[in-house]
């Protein structure tokens, strides 16, 4: 289950998304005017779906996970050493974003997937995992984290925030096999103690 804490950036997106559609509503006639009132209409329509966008993308997701805050290349160099992929291995991004941990797990030489609660970024990284050879393709997936199950991984990387360790840990514990990874970028389980830790991105292994 999700932390049941109320997330205020989630709930701005929900209620700026509705404040939103309910302007465009009135203010939809003015596109049909001629001159000026015509390209106002247009352009307060066209930043109001701008605006919605930047929601779905950054804070709509906070109601069930983390804002989208993309892992820096560094980041990632770190959660590659830490996690010694092979081949045989399924590793799995949590809040995969716009798949950059997932091409890397695939680079690696691991079975990458990314699951992602925005349609969105899974659309947009699903576009870039088409462009790639076959076997450098990560399987992504719209998923909500807190109903999946995560059992069949042998790694499992995430970029989560504060409020959401707690459950998370629980549920990973619960449900990793034993001897199965967990790299934490900059955010660690409040109880689960790191096997290692390197530049704030944390190693945990199921016992």
């Amino acid at each position: 289950m999700p932390p049941k804490k109320i997330v205020i950036p989630g709930l701005i997106a929900i209620i700026s998304i509705l404040i939103i559609e309910t302007c465009v509503y009135f203010l939809l006639p003015a596109a049909y005017q001629p001159g000026f009132f015509r390209f106002i209409g247009y352009t307060i329509i066209g930043l109001a779906n701008l605006i919605i966008i930047v929601d779905m993308i950054f804070l709509l997701p906070t109601v069930k996970g983390a804002i989208y805050y993309p892992s820096s290349d560094k980041q990632i160099a770190t959660i590659l050493e830490l996690a010694h992929l092979n081949k045989r291995q399924k590793a799995i991004d949590i809040g995969s974003g716009d798949g950059r941990i997932p091409f890397a797990l695939a680079r690696a030489g691991a079975q990458a997937y990314g699951y992602e609660i925005n349609p969105i970024l899974v659309f947009w990284s699903n576009w870039q995992a088409r462009l790639l050879p076959k076997h450098l393709r990560p399987i992504f997936k719209w998923k909500n984290m807190w109903t999946s199950d995560f059992s069949d991984y042998d790694v499992v990387t995430l970029f989560g925030m504060t409020y959401i360790m707690k459950d998370l840990e629980k549920k990973l514990m619960t449900e990793l096999k034993p001897g199965a990874k967990v790299i934490c970028n900059s955010f660690p389980f409040p109880n689960w103690k790191p096997e290692k830790a390197l530049d704030e991105v944390y190693l945990y292994i199921k016992k």
